[in-house]
C-alpha cells in the first residue's frame, strides 16, 4: 500500500476501464456471475444495475467504486492486482502532469521516511506505547482514532498534506501548530501540547486518504508564514508556493514520506 498505491480519486475513464479485463478473468475463474462479484466489492447496500459490467468496460463507473474492485481484486489475486497497477501507472507517466508543477514534482520524490499507521486503542490508551501495533491501511474505518509514527533519519520541522478527492488540506501536527518539531528517530503525530499522541478520526468519508510528510532541517524560514488555514482545502498557487520553498531545501536537508489510508464504513 503506502507510496505505491494508485490514487483512484484522479483516475481517467481510462484507466479505470483496466480493472475490467482482469475482473473479468477472476470472475470466470471462480464462477460467479457478475452480480455477485458487484456484491462482494461493493457491499449488499451499495446496489448497481445490470449490465454494470458494460460501465465497467469502457470505464464510465465511481471513483469509489473502482478502487472498491481493485481492493477486491488485490484481495483475491496480488498478480492480477499488480498488473492493474502497473498498467494505470505507465497510463500516467505518458499524461502531461496538470497540477501546479512544484507540488507535482514534491509528489514524484522518492520517499525516505518510513511512514506507519497506529490504531487507537480506548481500552489501552492511544498513550499506552509500550503496546501500541501498527495497523493494515486498509483496516480502518469511520470513527476509527489513528495517527502515524515516522522514523526520520534527520532532525527538524515537520508538515503535512492530507488528500482527498483531489483536494489537499494541511495537516495540523499539534494543538499548538500546524508545524512540528522532530527529532531524529521515530516520532508519533499529531501529537497534544505535551508531545503525546494525538489520534485523528474520520466521521464521514469513507475510501481514499492520502497523507505526506516532509521533514525539513532548515530554519522557520524556509516556509512561508503564515500557512495556510487548516480547515479549508489550500488553494493550487499557494501548494505550488509551499512545495517549491521544500523542494528548495538541499536533498540532505529533507526528506519527505506518504501512505495512504482507506476508510470503510463502520462496523
Amino acid at each position: 500500500m503506502g507510496d505505491d498505491s494508485i490514487d483512484w480519486s484522479k483516475s481517467t475513464h481510462r484507466e479505470r476501464a483496466c480493472l475490467s479485463g482482469p475482473v473479468r478473468a477472476l470472475r470466470q475463474r471462480l464462477g460467479l456471475p457478475w452480480s455477485e462479484v458487484f456484491r462482494q466489492a461493493f457491499g449488499p447496500r451499495d446496489h448497481v444495475g445490470t449490465e454494470y459490467e458494460s460501465n465497467l468496460a469502457s470505464g464510465r463507473i465511481a471513483v469509489a467504486k473502482a478502487w472498491k474492485l481493485y481492493e477486491w481484486l488485490r484481495g483475491h489475486d496480488a498478480a492480477l492486482a499488480a498488473a492493474v497497477h502497473t498498467t494505470v501507472l505507465e497510463l500516467r507517466a505518458a499524461r502531461v502532469i496538470d497540477g501546479p508543477p512544484g507540488w507535482e514534482a514534491l509528489r514524484q520524490l522518492d520517499p525516505s521516511l518510513q511512514v506507519r499507521v497506529l490504531k487507537g486503542e480506548p481500552w489501552l490508551g492511544a498513550l499506552d506505547f509500550a503496546r501500541r501495533h501498527p495497523v493494515d491501511p486498509a483496516d480502518l474505518a469511520l470513527m476509527d482514532e489513528f495517527y502515524f509514527e515516522i522514523d526520520a533519519p534527520i532532525p527538524g520541522r515537520a508538515i503535512a498534506f492530507h488528500g482527498r478527492h483531489g483536494l489537499w488540506y494541511l495537516l495540523p501536527l499539534s494543538e499548538e501548530a500546524p508545524t512540528l518539531e522532530l527529532s531524529r528517530g521515530t516520532n508519533a503525530l499529531p501529537t497534544d501540547g505535551e508531545g503525546r499522541p494525538y489520534p485523528l478520526r474520520e466521521d464521514e468519508r469513507v475510501g481514499q486518504h492520502t497523507f505526506i510528510f516532509v521533514v525539513l532541517d532548515a530554519p522557520k524560514t524556509a516556509l512561508p508564514a503564515p500557512l495556510p488555514d487548516t480547515g479549508s482545502p489550500v488553494r493550487p498557487e499557494l501548494l505550488n508556493t509551499l512545495a517549491e520553498r521544500i523542494l528548495a531545501v538541499p536533498q540532505g536537508k529533507r526528506v519527505t514520506g506518504r501512505i495512504t489510508l482507506f476508510l470503510k464504513h463502520a462496523r
